[in-house]
């Protein structure tokens, strides 16, 4: 999270050098988004812990010593293969939206009216 902040700050300059429009400097500022950027952290920080706690909670030392662990060979569907189907789905959600939202800024720019108002 520090580092997605430090990239944005660093990035903002930029972005605002690109759209050409003003873009607010001093978000960090803002008590709301502080907090929400907290929050976020703990939150994934949780949910990112609580899956490998409830796994290794469940481990036996004495069988893993005796070599007596057996492969669970269960044929639904686990909760690991659910989450990592969720990520894919996610990625590539948000690399779909990249890539409209892209197109749309390219439209935008390309338009002769939006050259005029953004001039006015």
């Amino acid at each position: 999270m520090v580092l997605a902040v430090i990239a944005a700050a660093l990035a903002l300059p930029y972005l605002t050098r690109l759209l050409q429009l003003p873009v607010a400097s001093g978000i960090l500022s803002n008590k709301a988004v502080l907090l929400f950027l907290v929050a976020t952290t703990f939150i994934v920080t949780a949910l990112a812990g609580f899956y490998p706690s409830i796994v290794l909670s469940r481990f036996n030392p004495v069988h893993a010593l005796k070599s007596k662990l057996t492969a669970n060979t269960a044929k639904g569907i686990s909760l690991r293969r659910g989450l990592v189907v969720l990520q894919f789905v996610i990625a590539q959600a948000l690399i779909i939206g990249t890539l409209v939202i892209t197109k749309q800024m390219n439209y935008f720019m390309a338009r002769p009216w939006a050259l005029i108002k953004m001039q006015s």
